[in-house]
């Protein structure tokens, strides 16, 4: 059944084949689901990038140190 009702669905899609029948819900929940997929990917991507640049920092500020003893 659609989002149109069963008689909706016979009205509007008289004599179409079947696979043009498409059950317009779960394509709203499939779209649904790769949104969030591609969300949780993203901020993936951005705690990766963020926790890089805290290392980097880190190891810069290490480095500093270093060379300042050296120097001294």
């Amino acid at each position: 059944m659609t989002l149109l009702g069963a008689k909706g669905q016979e009205l509007l899609f008289e004599g179409a084949p079947p696979f043009l029948t498409i059950n317009f819900a779960v394509i709203a929940g499939g779209v649904l689901i790769i949104l969030i997929a591609l969300l949780l990917i993203a901020r993936a991507f951005g705690v990766a990038a963020r926790r890089r640049r805290e290392v980097a920092e880190e190891l810069a500020a290490i480095r500093a140190e270093e060379e300042a003893a050296a120097l001294a």
